[in-house]
């Protein structure tokens, strides 16, 4: 074998254990990582289906129930009776994503009224107010509830008038 057939040799087998050494020590993208580290789980949402083996009881009663969690969001399955109300208030920290799944509400959003039904969705940004008034006499108001970053109940203030 030749000088430079050995340095190629000894090139080639560097630079493959370089590469090795490389991606042993964390040099994969972050989704390789993930790949390589979480087991997949169930992602299908079917808020309606829970909220029917959920049900609320009393029509002045409310339920909020964590679904499922990640690093930057949490999904929540919020039940209103048809005579609740959720009081206005804000969160400094998250966004907040309303689905309207079953029912209606009126979605106040500092001061400003829509009228939700499925299947529309409400964006409520950080800092702003808002509230939810269900209007629907014969059902209860079922929205799934998106927070990012993850919801953990700290930085909710309601209103005071």
């Amino acid at each position: 074998m030749s000088l430079r057939a050995t340095s190629f040799t000894i090139k080639t087998a560097l630079l493959v254990s370089a590469a090795a050494i490389l991606a042993a020590a964390g040099c994969a993208s972050p989704r390789e990582r993930m790949q390589a580290t979480r087991r997949p789980r169930n992602t299908l949402l079917e808020p309606a289906k829970l909220a029917q083996e959920v049900p609320l009881t009393d029509p002045k009663g409310a339920s909020f129930l964590l679904w499922d969690r990640s690093q930057t969001q949490s999904l929540h399955l919020l039940q209103l009776g048809r005579d609740a109300v959720l009081d206005e208030r804000y969160h400094e920290r998250h966004d907040l994503t309303l689905l309207c799944v079953s029912g209606s509400a009126i979605v106040e959003v500092e001061k400003e009224r829509h009228f939700v039904r499925p299947p529309a969705a409400v964006l409520v940004p950080r800092l702003y107010a808002y509230k939810i008034i269900p209007n629907d006499p014969e059902n209860e108001f079922v929205a799934l509830a998106v927070y990012s970053p993850p919801f953990d109940g700290k930085d909710c203030r309601l209103v005071t008038k």
